[in-house]
């Protein structure tokens, strides 16, 4: 999958999981091109990023992967699966319940969520409580494999009553992924990063395995056109100099 955007006035390009387009393009031609990859390149210019990520096997059976999940996933899914009130929905129909839940959600973690027009290009899925979207994911189709983009939720603003309902509709939303990707001919879904390193990621890693993924390397490679980078530079100053400049006022 690739998609390409507008970034102060360069064209810059992500890709996803596309060697072969990896292989062919001409970073020249943009100001900064992303690219994501499960394999080892030598790429001149570009700067490359090794981390951990989850894959879900989608071959086996749906019973199989399901049966990977450890005891709480089960059961917590299994819970909405059994209550009416838990439904879900996928496709451009739920698009913009899953952009407002998600800007929502990154708002609510002091984050810049990606404009509407990016995450467009991707599948969302949400589950609903009551009719009321309390938990989704953007989703990357890139075949064979699919990966989540996106995980958000309604944790951060409701009660701690409701954090329960909002958690099981979470674990629900990556068994529906597993299903839609599996339906799809898709080989994996791809959790995203997992660090259990990091305090503040760890929590969020442990819910990650929680699915029974197995641990595999991806790779970012990044180039930045020197022009780009100037810019890139000039705008963080900027970004600096109006926050210091708020805090002396």
């Amino acid at each position: 999958m690739v998609i390409r955007k507008k970034r102060m006035g360069f064209t810059v390009v992500d890709i996803f999981f596309d060697d072969r387009y990896l292989s062919e393009i001409n970073p020249k031609k943009y100001g900064r091109v992303t690219a994501l990859s499960y394999s080892k390149f030598n790429l001149p210019n570009h700067r490359c990023r090794e981390k951990d990520t989850a894959l879900i096997p989608l071959l086996p059976s749906e019973d199989e992967i399901f049966g990977r999940f450890n005891k709480t996933t089960r059961n917590e899914i299994s819970r909405t699966q059994r209550e009416e009130e838990y439904s879900v929905k996928v496709g451009e129909e739920v698009f913009n319940d899953a952009y407002n839940l998600y800007k929502e959600f990154e708002y609510g973690r002091k984050s810049v969520p990606f404009s509407k027009e990016y995450v467009s290009k991707m599948k969302p899925l949400v589950v609903y409580d009551s009719n009321e979207p309390i938990a989704g994911l953007f989703l990357i189709e890139a075949e064979p494999y699919m990966r989540i983009f996106a995980i958000f939720s309604k944790r951060l603003s409701v009660s701690i009553e409701k954090r329960k309902r909002v958690s099981f509709a979470s674990r629900r939303s990556i068994w529906e992924a597993c299903q839609l990707g599996k339906s799809g001919g898709f080989e994996s879904l791809d959790l995203s990063s997992v660090n259990r390193e990091r305090p503040e990621t760890r929590s969020i890693a442990d819910f990650k395995m929680s699915f029974g993924g197995e641990i595999c390397k991806e790779y970012t490679y990044t180039y930045r056109s020197p022009l780009f980078r100037a810019f890139e530079y000039i705008a963080k100053v900027r970004v600096w100099f109006l926050a210091k400049l708020h805090s002396l006022v």
